[in-house]
């Protein structure tokens, strides 16, 4: 049997239209081959979960507005932020309790004593059962070590008397001890950017855990069926949500190695890429997440057109 090739085509229109079958055929396996990349793309990690932890928080801390005059505190954030009043606990370490200095000044009058008590409750602040309690003089002893399992709820109170026993105040922390799962996305922003746009991206924690994210961030360009690194990065900008309440609550064992930037339970943050020009092709973002004792990469793509 005679091979059929370009050459032993002489109908100019046959050969025409043949080429262009060809042509369309290989745009079209570029373009599975690009929709395949975009679909295998792991850009998130876990999903939205409805967590009772930020309810827990604001049902036991309304317990310091009812019974105690110095405990209009919160250890997160006031009112309104996105972690409403439970502090992240690693369990296996010690909570270190962050004591308002005026209540401070109350726990160290002379005779004063302060009862120290850890509960496990339910995520309405009930059933409680005690795990520790001691009484002590000493606001140097106010530490607790939090037992497993991950993902109990308790609940941290002191409570102050003077030298005749009369109750003076309360403070109640809410405590969640840290998940061993994750739920965080990234997500660019656009699917296509001209080539001198600036990129941005939005970073997801549904929580409840914290986390963090490595400040450098990677880029690669689709050369033939291969990744290929790009350093066309600046430093990143980061924008937090609009409402987000800034504060000094980062559990330190939520931070990666390195120059990380927190990212807070129930948070959006937004962030802004400079760049040199890339020329036109198929791209993908790459950043690291994870705490201190564990990461992992997550990952998006784009078009420069």
């Amino acid at each position: 049997m005679k091979e059929v090739t370009m050459k032993t085509i002489k109908n100019p229109k046959v050969r025409i239209l043949l080429i262009i079958i060809l042509a369309f055929g290989f745009v079209e396996v570029v373009t599975d081959f690009t929709k395949s990349k975009k679909e295998t793309m792991n850009n998130s990690i876990g999903g939205y979960v409805n967590s009772p932890i930020p309810t827990f928080g604001e049902v036991v801390q309304g317990g310091n507005y009812r019974r105690g005059t110095g405990n209009i505190f919160t250890k997160p954030g006031p009112e309104g932020s996105n972690r409403r009043g439970a502090v992240e606990v690693l369990p296996g370490e010690e909570y270190v309790p962050d004591i308002p200095s005026f209540l401070q000044k109350v726990m160290t009058k002379d005779g004063y004593t302060t009862e120290v008590t850890l509960e496990k409750v339910n995520k309405s602040g009930e059933n409680p059962i005690v795990l520790y309690s001691k009484k002590t003089s000493d606001i140097k002893e106010l530490t607790v070590k939090i037992p497993p399992p991950h993902g109990a709820l308790y609940r941290y109170t002191l409570i102050v008397r003077d030298g005749n026993g009369k109750f003076r105040d309360i403070h109640y922390d809410p405590l969640y001890a840290s998940l061993k799962d994750f739920n965080v996305a990234i997500n660019v922003e656009k699917n296509k950017y001209h080539p001198e746009e600036v990129l941005t991206m939005s970073l997801t924690n549904w929580g409840p855990n914290h986390l963090s994210y490595l400040e450098e961030w990677k880029i690669y360009r689709s050369v033939g069926w291969k990744w290929v690194k790009v350093d066309t990065w600046g430093p990143p900008e980061s924008y937090p949500a609009i409402g987000r309440v800034e504060t000094v609550y980062y559990p330190e064992h939520a931070l990666l190695k390195g120059h990380s930037i927190m990212l807070e339970p129930w948070t959006t943050d937004a962030l802004t890429l400079k760049r040199v020009p890339l020329i036109p092709g198929t791209y993908k973002i790459e950043g690291t997440f994870g705490t201190s004792t564990e990461h992992f990469t997550l990952e998006d793509s784009f078009i420069v057109d």
